[in-house]
């Protein structure tokens, strides 16, 4: 079923540390349903207006010319900026344009609670940057949102993308959070949403690593208001002493705890970079072993059950 397409406009953008991670809150054009922890927006991105105009000066081609694409009228304007990725652009073929394979969304974890707002929504964004043949690349959706996009001008389409394998309990299980940079997103939607209702929040762990805690602490005063109200929190800043200390080393350093949450019922939700989940995995094998006295055949059972109990969670990317 084709997804409802939403306007939006990003209200206000806030670098959160001094190297690539923003905080932005897009104005939506209208209220939109309840959305709820681990849902995700899918963002359209758009091509740099600046490198599309550079294009257009090398073909014989009028940028408001109408043309088709896809079945769809528009502008080859318009399909250069907002339609058509650029990644495998020939200018040598006739209609270049016609041979162009769409723009794909990307998915982002909603960092804000609808019961705040259903017409705003927080996003925590990492600007992606990769060196290629000598020559530094941007991720495309990141580079548009956190440096092209213009704060109340440019137009954004997302659609909305409900959460099925990340979804938050409705039960009054332990909530085990561990999350690295911008993967703290869906748990302070959580969080957020916990503290509007009031809840108590002594059964919500969170585990949180970045770099510097001078420079990279996100949020730091709301989870620090929140941890007076009962939220149990550990950091991990891996730059801040000699030895790097990760969010796997913060789980080994409170094994005991952990072991005890997870056996009381615990629901782990991990998410973050791909090798911060496999170290985090390791770790858990590790205190199961030491914890639980298995050995690590039965450790590495004992985390596939809590998979298929679906009580261990992960968002890795």
């Amino acid at each position: 079923m084709k997804k409802a397409i939403t306007k939006a406009q990003i209200k206000e953008r806030k670098l959160l540390n001094k190297e690539s991670t923003w905080h932005l809150v897009l104005e939506l054009e209208k209220e939109v349903f309840p959305w709820q922890p681990g849902d995700s927006v899918a963002i359209f991105p758009q091509n740099e207006k600046e490198h599309v105009d550079r294009l257009l000066q090398s073909v014989p081609y009028d940028k408001n010319q109408e043309i088709v694409y896809r079945g769809a009228q528009t502008t080859l304007y318009d399909l250069l900026v907002k339609k058509a990725s650029l990644s495998s652009l020939s200018l040598q073929e006739g209609n270049f344009y016609e041979k162009l394979p769409p723009l794909t969304p990307r998915l982002y974890s909603i960092a804000s609670s609808s019961l705040k707002s259903t017409k705003e929504l927080d996003l925590i964004v990492s600007r992606v940057s990769y060196e290629k043949e000598g020559k530094q690349h941007f991720g495309l959706c990141s580079d548009f949102l956190c440096r092209h996009s213009k704060i109340q001008e440019s137009e954004i389409d997302l659609f909305f993308h409900a959460s099925r394998h990340f979804a938050f309990s409705q039960t009054n299980a332990p909530i085990l959070m561990i999350a690295t940079g911008a993967g703290l997103a869906p748990f302070k939607a959580f969080l957020e949403e916990q503290y509007i209702h009031k809840k108590p929040l002594d059964n919500s762990w969170l585990i949180f690593g970045e770099k510097e805690k001078e420079h990279d602490f996100f949020f730091e005063a709301f989870l620090s208001t929140l941890q007076h109200k009962g939220l149990h929190l550990n950091t991990a800043f891996s730059r801040d002493q000699e030895d790097k200390f990760y969010v796997s080393d913060a789980l080994l350093q409170k094994s005991k705890k952990t072991f005890e949450w997870i056996e009381r019922g615990a629901i782990i939700y991990v998410c973050g970079s791909i090798r911060m989940g496999q170290s985090v995995e390791k770790a858990l094998e590790e205190i199961g072993m030491k914890e639980g006295g298995y050995s690590l055949e039965d450790a590495k059972r004992w985390i596939s059950k809590l998979k298929s109990q679906k009580r261990y969670l992960r968002e890795v990317y």
